[in-house]
């Protein structure tokens, strides 16, 4: 039945690429000729593979992804960070927090040309960043 209503296209198809092979033909063969007959395509294609089979012997396992990461630390599709993790520790979301305040205030004061409370907010900004890292290695996760 559907092959009734597509034979009309097939056919319009088969016209098209008739056209097109008849005004390109000459063009591309003259061309396919100029560039060595197909000789530079083919040593082309060999020169890459073979750079490429020596990159990947003598490059290391991480720098080519011959490697997969610790499927034991990955989170399945689908869960949450939170489900799948457990909450974050409040001391831990605390100080995160903290350092975003401190950039945003020091941008904000940036923006308005407010260059002494920039740098009031610069040197809070060091301090927050340092008691993040304090609080990651608590819970080893620096």
């Amino acid at each position: 039945m559907f092959r009734f209503a597509l034979e009309p296209l097939l056919e319009v198809r088969k016209r098209v690429e008739e056209a097109a092979r008849a005004r390109f033909e000459r063009e591309m063969i003259s061309a396919h000729e100029q560039a060595g007959g197909g000789f530079r395509e083919i040593a082309g294609l060999l020169d890459g593979a073979m750079k490429e089979w020596i990159a990947k012997w003598t490059t290391a396992d991480t720098r080519r992804a011959r490697w997969f990461a610790d499927w034991r630390l990955m989170r399945p599709a689908g869960l949450a960070r939170q489900e799948y993790f457990g909450p974050e520790p409040a001391d831990l979301m605390d100080a995160q927090r903290r350092v975003e305040f401190c950039v945003n205030r020091m941008v904000d004061a940036i923006a308005n040309h407010k260059f002494e409370q920039a740098r009031f907010y610069s040197a809070e900004d060091l301090k927050a960043r340092d008691h993040l890292l304090r609080v990651r290695r608590k819970y080893g996760l620096a």
